[in-house]
């Protein structure tokens, strides 16, 4: 071997040991987390608490079951094929809602920009007629929320949550009829 060949090896050699000095400088939470998780995970940050969420192999697979674990309102919402998620086939839960974005980072993030522009038929309840026009807080508010769901939602503040609500009429509106004209009142 000439000396062109071992000066060559030796720079090489050098690099890479230099690599391997400087990788084990870095903090092992940099190797193992992409970035702080959101506030509302924040709680399960930390190098300890990944497979809270993650499966023993890392990575996605596995997530969706977790995930409903902790958000039991969603699974029972999924179950009696009601709202959104429950019309999601085959999409996990991450594609949607990635975490490791931090502390700032918002879970839920509005395809079309914003939740007045969402397309409700997505949920199963199409908009019509005046609900059409209705503001979503109109609607999306404690007084309204009456569905099995409601218990196991975890949010502190429950006008936060899209959640909850029930589709026949009683359910907002006064029966100005007293039940004289039955439930179907379309």
């Amino acid at each position: 071997m000439n000396s062109w060949c071992r000066f060559t090896l030796a720079r090489h050699a050098a690099a890479f040991l230099l690599a391997l000095l400087l990788a084990g400088s870095v903090p092992a939470r940099a190797q193992v987390s992409p970035g702080p998780l959101s506030n509302a995970h924040a709680s399960l940050d930390g190098a300890t608490q990944c497979f809270q969420c993650h499966a023993a192999k890392l990575g996605k697979s596995g997530m969706d079951e977790r995930c409903l674990a902790c958000h039991t309102e969603i699974g029972w919402m999924k179950t009696r094929n009601r709202g959104t998620h429950a019309r999601l086939n085959g999409k996990e839960c991450v594609s949607c809602h990635p975490d490791h974005g931090g502390r700032d980072f918002k879970l839920i993030v509005w395809e079309s920009g914003t939740p007045e522009k969402f397309d409700h038929q997505k949920t199963g309840y199409a908009l019509e007629g005046k609900h059409a026009q209705a503001a979503c807080a109109k609607c999306h508010k404690p007084d309204f929320q009456r569905s099995g769901a409601v218990p196991l939602i975890r949010r502190k503040d429950k006008s936060a949550s899209w959640l909850g609500l029930e589709t026949a009429c009683k359910d907002c509106h006064q029966d100005f009829h007293r039940g004289q004209l039955g439930t179907q009142c379309e």
